[in-house]
């Protein structure tokens, strides 16, 4: 709009001044790329074309004619002050290793850092829905609309293990942990179905991969523009779903609480396989590793995904060389700035440890050297890795014992986390405490995962208040008020 006044008032041959209020730091250069025509504002040299605003003096000053330096070959223009950019002389004549430059930023090339693993996996689901529907014309996921991203989320409803009891049933409630979905209840009446949560959790992951393709927006439905995911209908069937599993009554499976006493159950299974001269080194080898690891979780209480991942450094002595302080760097509820520090003392442990110890070293795998992983990766063919281990494997290989001896109920190596918490809690009114033994980073997840301890304080057997606590959620079906 200014172009025409700007060419009537020129043509009038009239002095005149154009003030604009708010004005962009490429003002000059966008001008002239989106400019139809030119007009001559001032011939060049002349220095009471431009002029700015001093905020200070409250005066205006004239500016460089941007014409004068865009014709010169090294041209830097600094829009905010009107004065051309500082240039910096060359002090001396540097040695570039480009070799190693290039093939260190060749290795980037790969990968995408913006995006999760997760996020990653989710995005391949839903593009293998969107191309394996029939009765629909394949689309990118750059296309699609909330009714796709419900229908996927029906879509992988048929993929859940979370049974959603009907009114009639009996055993509404009744599951036992580690068995989510019971054979003898009626599938055309208790449908097997995904969690809310786990739904949720998708919904999440396709927000954040569709962002990356550009859909930062919420979902608009009067222009049709926007991230599907992050839309009013997605946010009712994710309701619906939830009313649903509060209707059939699906319980929250909380972790059989263990303490460390639990492992006496399994330490001579374990023990036999390590002192058979039968088998392989390796395979020995790995068992001391298993009891190493299982020990150091049930004496310390922390999550074994973040335990797996210790390396040497974090274990050192105390002064009196009796006790060992753990630091976690990294993890679920520990990072490099906020590290979590505990202190172990369990004799069991620290026997293990140094038996462990001693024969990686035998194994041609000192731990003493570097800073390698102290749990670290073992292949059934004996071969040792510099990569850590498997969470899974270990919680794994503790179940399929307790299965082997006839005494499996459900139990995970987390669950000597939520027995850490109810025996805290127990012993303290303070939720620090509660926090500490657990290993939980807020107060919050230590009063979730320790209110079962008003079921161990109620129990007559004050002895073993947390075994108390075990049995009542692995038979809560038998202390039912309305059974």
């Amino acid at each position: 709009m200014i172009l025409p006044v700007a060419s009537h008032l020129i043509n009038s041959h009239c002095t005149f001044t154009i003030v604009v209020p708010c004005i962009f730091a490429s003002w000059w250069v966008q001008l002239r790329q989106q400019a139809s025509s030119c007009l001559l504002l001032g011939k060049q040299g002349e220095s009471n074309v431009f002029s700015g605003y001093n905020t200070a003096s409250k005066s205006f000053s004239p500016l460089h004619n941007p014409h004068d330096f865009c014709n010169r070959p090294d041209f830097r223009y600094c829009f905010k002050c009107g004065e051309p950019a500082r240039t910096y002389d060359i002090l001396a004549t540097i040695e570039v290793d480009e070799t190693y430059i290039q093939q260190r930023s060749a290795s980037l090339l790969a990968t995408s850092p913006a995006l999760p693993f997760p996020v990653v996996q989710e995005m391949l689901r839903f593009s293998s829905f969107l191309a394996s529907r029939t009765s629909r014309p394949p689309i990118p996921p750059l296309l699609t609309t909330p009714l796709d991203v419900v229908e996927f989320l029906i879509h992988k409803e048929l993929n859940g293990r979370t049974q959603y009891h009907h009114i009639s049933c009996p055993h509404t409630g009744s599951a036992r942990v580690g068995k989510r979905v019971l054979s003898s209840c009626d599938k055309n009446l208790c449908q097997t179905r995904a969690a809310p949560t786990s739904l949720r959790t998708a919904v999440s992951l396709l927000r954040s991969g569709l962002a990356d393709l550009g859909l930062t927006l919420p979902w608009d439905p009067r222009t049709g523009h926007g991230n599907p995911a992050d839309s009013r209908l997605v946010s009712l069937h994710l309701d619906r779903v939830t009313k649903e599993a509060a209707d059939s009554l699906v319980m929250p499976l909380q972790a059989t609480p263990l303490l460390l006493n639990f492992l006496a159950h399994i330490k001579s299974y374990v023990m036999a396989r390590i002192c058979d001269n039968h088998s392989p080194t390796s395979i020995r080898l790995m068992w001391r590793q298993f009891w190493c690891f299982t020990t150091l979780v049930g004496c310390s209480g922390r999550r074994p995904g973040d335990l797996i991942h210790l390396r040497t450094p974090s274990l050192t002595w105390l002064p009196c060389r009796s006790r060992i302080i753990a630091t976690l760097v990294s993890g679920k509820t520990a990072s490099s700035a906020t590290p979590d520090r505990f202190i172990i003392n369990n004799a069991e442990f620290l026997e293990s440890l140094r038996l462990y110890i001693r024969e990686c070293a035998w194994e041609l795998h000192n731990l003493c050297n570097g800073s390698p992983y102290i749990f670290f990766d073992i292949s059934a063919s004996g071969a040792i890795s510099s990569a850590p281990s498997s969470a899974a494997t270990m919680n794994s290989c503790f179940q399929s014992i307790l299965q082997h001896l006839g005494i499996f109920e459900g139990e995970t190596l987390y669950g000597f986390c939520v027995g850490n918490s109810i025996a805290a809690a127990i012993d303290t009114d303070d939720i620090a405490m509660v926090q500490s033994a657990g290993g939980w980073r807020s107060h919050d997840s230590a009063l979730r995962y320790s209110k079962f301890a008003v079921v161990a304080a109620a129990a007559l057997a004050d002895n073993a208040p947390v075994d108390s606590t075990r049995a009542w959620l692995l038979s809560r079906n038998e202390f039912s008020v309305f059974s």
